[in-house]
């Protein structure tokens, strides 16, 4: 599923996490918003 694919790794996001709660990422509209707005190729 697309929420499968879009799972986030706390590790990964220990940046972010302190400015997203991590509540947000599991609302696919949000998700997808962050996703589509920014680049994440520097992530993975």
């Amino acid at each position: 599923s697309q929420d499968d694919k879009f799972t986030i790794d706390p590790a990964r996001f220990s940046g972010l996490s302190s400015y997203i709660p991590l509540e947000t990422w599991k609302e696919t509209n949000a998700t997808r918003y962050f996703f589509v707005e920014l680049d994440w190729s520097g992530v993975y």
